[in-house]
């Protein structure tokens, strides 16, 4: 069992940190919708521009099949 302040820290450093970063390499913007897509050891990150799919890593054109940034991500700690 995770607490409120565990999880926040968790969230924290792997989801703002990945969002904040495709923010700053100018990824996404405010008109972009970001799918992020939990596995057993990392998080997928799909990015949607003007209603197509790029890749949320490098942010080249347009992709037909979701794409993801393939970091793995820490487990949450007790």
């Amino acid at each position: 069992v995770y607490g409120a302040r565990p999880i926040r820290r968790w969230l924290e450093k792997n989801v703002v940190t990945e969002l904040s970063r495709m923010l700053i390499m100018e990824e996404i913007d405010e008109n972009t919708t970001v799918y992020i897509d939990a596995g057993p050891n990392h998080l997928a990150y799909t990015v949607e521009k003007n209603g197509g799919i790029v890749n949320g890593e490098t942010g080249n054109g347009p992709k037909t099949d979701q794409c993801s940034s393939g970091k793995e991500n820490d487990e949450m700690e007790e």
